[in-house]
């Protein structure tokens, strides 16, 4: 018989049998030794304030409500928010950073989760700012401009940090170059999963194929998903390259048509591994989940290990779909 492993999981629906919670096992309590390094990101200090604000108005909101007193030197950001994994979006090169930039004006990452930016030699309160807030991340996502050799030169020193301080899952988010492609040695020499952008034919512009994917890797939404971050883990570090692309399914068109167009806008590799997160509304059913599997069942390796998860978005249409499909291969 041939062997295939499928990593299911069904959005907000653990009674359906495919959800589990991550543990946090895997990720070792650790004290980051982060140095001051070249580029520093400015905006943290205001950042994490803003989000600690934000805690603070909404408890005080909960307490006046339910006569509860509190303490009011004790403000932490709520630890629910991000399900424990407090993860992290850092931009290298101006492209990148327009990307969060609007990312975060549409309300798709949240303040202290991505507005890190580049800027002026390290001052010590910024440091100790990136320090703490890297002593509780779990996941880290890098967003790459290839065609800034500054920026592929920072992501390099990040990389090695964040392997360094033992960061659960360091991924290196790649957009689509401009110019002759990746230096191979250049994406070797990170050291962490690296899954690079293919726009292509799939008639979405590069900022909407990040967003596709942001709920999956690195927010890991398992409330909504049930996949365990270690689950993710293992499918990424599967292969030793990966690629990533997304579709926009109206209504008129079926699941597995979206899939199909998906897949042949990637290299077509033999998969080791895939990924594919589907951002739809609550009329997203099982059904439509078991067809969606069977065509990437139909379309990966028989050795592939695979993740197929609902991101349900209640903002979403009847009948549209997102659909976020990512290989890792070599």
């Amino acid at each position: 018989m041939k062997r295939r492993i499928f990593l299911q999981s069904l959005g907000a629906a653990g009674a359906l049998g495919f959800g589990s919670g991550w543990s946090s096992a895997g990720a070792t309590v650790r004290r980051p030794a982060l140095q001051p390094l070249t580029p520093v990101f400015d905006q943290l200090p205001q950042a994490m304030h803003e989000a600690r604000r934000r805690s603070w108005a909404m408890r005080a909101s909960w307490d006046a409500a339910t006569g509860a007193a509190r303490d009011t030197a004790i403000v932490e950001p709520d630890d629910d928010a991000y399900d424990g994994l407090y993860p992290l979006l850092i931009g290298f090169g101006p492209r990148a950073e327009r990307i969060l930039d609007q990312l975060h004006a549409a309300g798709a990452i949240a303040a202290d989760a991505g507005l890190y930016r580049t800027g002026r030699a390290a001052s010590q309160p910024v440091s100790n700012w990136l320090a703490q807030r890297l002593e509780r991340t779990a996941v880290v996502m890098l967003v790459i401009d290839p065609d800034e050799p500054a920026a592929r030169e920072e992501a390099l020193q990040w990389a090695r940090q964040l392997v360094d301080d033992g960061v659960y899952l360091s991924v290196a988010l790649v957009l689509d170059s401009q110019g002759e492609g990746l230096d191979p040695s250049w994406r070797s020499a990170l050291g962490i999963p690296v899954i690079e952008v293919c726009v292509g034919r799939c008639g979405l512009d590069t900022r909407t194929i990040v967003r596709a994917m942001l709920p999956g890797v690195p927010f890991n939404r398992q409330g909504l998903i049930g996949v365990d971050l270690l689950d993710v883990r293992t499918v990424l570090t599967t292969g030793s390259r990966a690629w990533t692309t997304a579709v926009n399914s109206p209504s008129a068109e079926d699941g597995p048509t979206a899939i199909a167009r998906g897949f042949a806008n990637l290299p077509p590799v033999r998969p080791t591994g895939v990924l594919a997160w589907v951002n739809a509304g609550c009329d997203f059913g099982i059904e439509e989940f078991e067809t969606l599997l069977a065509t990437i069942h139909a379309d990966a390796d028989d050795e592939a290990l695979c993740i197929l998860a609902p991101l349900i978005d209640p903002d979403y249409a009847e009948n549209e779909r997102l659909i976020s499909l990512t290989l890792i291969g070599h």
